[in-house]
């Protein structure tokens, strides 16, 4: 019976498993019981196998028989549309149908059309669909209801309809689209918590940054919704300010040639904000200011940098702060971090107090039982410094610490540069008291290139096998040579790099009061050349990850696409398989495992259909997510992808579409399933299977 408003026909079909090994399609249909016949197109994922079609009835049921793998079902039909489903012959899946309408219109000069449609309410059919064109006239065939429309056309600004009425007005006048050669940035200005200011009118302006874009500033203006467009842009960096009456916002954006650039997230209008920084003491233990350096986080704020000293008073404050997450680092006048903290800067102006401790330290250092003088930074390279003298003692001021506390230890004779763990004692008086004692193993050996000749400046990564948590990096002398002392004894890897080329990975054993010599020979290294496009477009700036699966090396090598796309890593001499990843903030993150052939590259494909990961797991550290022959840890991703980790949760945000596993270390246990394009896929395994 109809209910006097626009009919929409819901399907929602149903794919059960049944004996005869197909399943059945059961429709039910809202406000229309007429029987209409339609095809179901059916395409296998992995393109193994031919396409097929199905012809169905709805309403009513049909048995429908699917081979062996997943497949894409795409509704046929001239006056129906669904958006597509990704079922098993086993699986279950709901497929909702809408009667569709003609939107109709004019363009300049482009051949092909593509509309993306979204509803303004929750509720509603949201997809793509390829229009027909004919010479300047198009059409689209549109689920009937009430949508916010882009358009897109290759080497063509996207052009927006917002509000299109095809419910009420299921034949709207025709739509004139003006499309601009170029490339485009378009979204949204939001106003921050309390303020009442209207986002009509907002000025954007939008500027070159650095020597990457070319061009000189444009400003546009927010329609009512707060949307905003510059279109015929230049590839390059920018930097994207908005600001009314007193409220302001900023951004940066990278635009590629030929393709539209979207704001992850609104500039949202907010008063200015001031950071103010507190240290106590005001002073560093030597009696002068400390210094203060403040650099942003995220990647939605503009990467800049403040710093200074602090005043007599120990406070430091700076103006223009955009929201969004910034690191206070707090050094000393003499160099080395003694503090870094963590502020998120909001809707309001951010005060924060650093107590910046200090207590006396004393101690000796010995390799082999003899003092040893050297110079001692304590937390890492970037710590506050200490030095030894020639019998061993230091003594001075530090950040005060556990009972263990990271030491870079740096001597050049004999050679060390070794991080060792070290326990912090007591001495009578209380002062704090350190005993630096490293064992007198020695690595001495040599690096040469192919024709024998010595390699100056190689660096040599050195890392503990089996159990042994060691990674350390040092260089050769100019004849080649190097030694290196102080490391615990047990098993290593040791490789060296030059230009262009690495040895192959030696492993050895260190014994205590030993000498042990190795002889590392440089080779050419295998690289992996390559392309990453989107459709004819070259991608700049995508960050490449290649991990050798068939070699060994130290850090996992990683390049940068150029102006044109292309990229080119360093692998280790002789791999042959990898494990590729490439990142970039507009484009989903693709991964895959790849081969090197001589004189072929590599083609990467970036697409903007990506859904979300969601992995669940008591022990995220151990599992490995895989797509299309890559193994890769799933927080590795995460970190490199721009990921959430949480305790139990790991979010994987705009992954290309396709089938994903994840699975623990062993692989012994292992969970699938397929990500639809702008879907999200939760995978999870319970604590014991890792």
């Amino acid at each position: 019976m109809s209910t006097g408003r626009s009919s929409i026909l819901s399907a929602v079909v149903v794919f059960l498993a049944v004996s005869i090994d197909g399943a059945v399609i059961t429709t039910t249909v809202e406000g229309s019981s007429e029987p209409r016949n339609v095809i179901m197109h059916g395409q296998r994922i992995d393109g193994r196998t031919g396409a097929l079609e199905r012809a169905m009835t709805i309403p009513g049921a049909t048995d429908v028989s699917l081979p062996e793998g997943l497949w894409e079902l795409r509704l046929v039909h001239e006056e129906l549309w669904a958006a597509p489903v990704h079922v098993r012959n086993v699986d279950s899946a709901a497929l909702r149908v809408w009667p569709t309408a003609a939107m109709t219109g004019t363009s300049n000069g482009v051949t092909r059309l593509r509309a993306r449609f979204a509803p303004p309410e929750p509720e509603g059919a949201s997809g793509e669909v390829d229009c027909e064109v004919t010479l300047e006239s198009w059409m689209c065939r549109l689920p009937t209801g009430r949508y916010d429309v882009r358009f897109s056309a290759p080497g063509m600004a996207h052009e927006f309809r917002f509000g299109v009425d095809l419910k009420g007005n299921p034949n709207p006048a025709d739509v004139a689209l003006r499309f601009v050669p170029g490339a485009s940035l378009f979204g949204s200005v939001a106003v921050g918590r309390g303020s009442e200011v209207s986002v009509e009118g907002t000025e954007i302006a939008l500027e070159p940054a650095g020597v990457t874009a070319s061009g000189g500033r444009q400003v546009t203006r927010a329609d009512r919704r707060g949307f905003f467009q510059f279109k015929g842009l230049a590839a390059g960096d920018y930097s994207i300010v908005a600001g009314k009456k007193g409220l302001a916002s900023q951004a940066s954006v990278k635009v590629l040639a030929g393709v539209a650039a979207e704001l992850k997230s609104p500039l949202l209008l907010d008063t200015p904000k001031k950071l103010t920084v507190l240290v106590m003491p005001p002073r560093d233990p030597s009696g002068l200011p400390w210094r203060v350096h403040v650099f942003a986080t995220d990647r939605g704020t503009i990467e800049r940098t403040w710093d200074g000293s602090l005043e007599a008073t120990g406070e430091w404050t700076t103006g223009g702060m955009a929201p969004g997450s910034y690191s206070v680092e707090i050094s000393g006048s003499g160099g080395g971090i003694w503090k870094s903290e963590t502020v998120d800067v909001g809707n309001d102006d951010v005060a924060i107090a650093i107590p910046v401790l200090a207590g006396n330290i004393s101690g000796t250092v010995t390799l082999g039982g003899r003092p040893l003088q050297a110079q001692l930074s304590f937390g890492g390279e970037d710590g506050p410094k200490l030095k030894s003298d020639e019998n061993g003692h230091f003594a001075g001021v530090i950040p005060p610490s556990d009972e263990k506390r990271t030491v870079l230890v740096e001597a050049e004779s004999p050679k060390v540069r070794r991080t060792v763990l070290a326990k912090i004692g007591k001495l009578e008086s209380g002062e704090a008291h350190m005993l630096l004692e490293m064992p007198a193993t020695t690595l001495m050996g040599k690096v040469l290139n192919e024709d024998g000749s010595p390699e100056y400046g190689a660096i040599l990564t050195i890392t503990g096998r089996e159990d042994l948590d060691v990674f350390e990096q040092a260089l050769t002398e100019k004849d080649g040579t190097f030694q290196l002392a102080g490391y615990e004894p047990g098993p290593y890897l040791i490789t060296a790099e030059g230009f262009q080329q690495a040895s192959n990975p030696f492993s050895f054993d260190l014994k205590a009061d030993e000498i042990s010599e190795v002889e590392l020979v440089l080779h050419p290294e295998a690289v992996l050349r390559g392309r990453m496009t989107m459709g004819n477009t070259p991608v700049i700036g995508a960050e490449i990850y290649a991990i050798p699966r068939d070699t060994w090396g130290g850090i996992t090598p990683r390049r940068t696409t150029n102006e044109r796309g292309m990229f080119h890593v360093a692998l280790p001499p002789g791999t042959t398989t990898f494990d590729g990843l490439a990142v970039h903030s507009a484009f989903d993150t693709v991964m895959a495992r790849g081969t090197l052939k001589p004189g072929r590259e590599v083609w990467v494909q970036a697409t903007q259909l990506g859904g979300t990961v969601i992995v669940e797991s008591k022990r995220p550290d151990h599992l490995l997510l895989m797509h299309k022959g890559a193994e890769i840890w799933v927080k590795t991703v995460a970190f490199r992808a721009g990921g959430l980790v949480t305790a139990e949760r790991v979010t994987l945000p705009r992954l290309e579409p396709g089938e994903y596993s994840v699975c623990s270390k062993d692989k012994s246990a292992c969970v699938s399933g397929y990500l639809a394009p702008h879907g999200t896929l939760t995978l999870a395994l319970s604590e014991t299977s890792n």
